[in-house]
């Protein structure tokens, strides 16, 4: 449960630092 949740919080951080973001570009990520 813990290593899912660490992916989770990386698919959300990654994508934001790299100026995009998972809910509104979904398929670059």
């Amino acid at each position: 449960m813990k290593g899912t949740l660490q992916v989770f919080k990386a698919w959300i951080v990654i994508p934001v630092v790299a100026g995009s973001s998972p809910v509104s570009r979904p398929t670059t990520y």
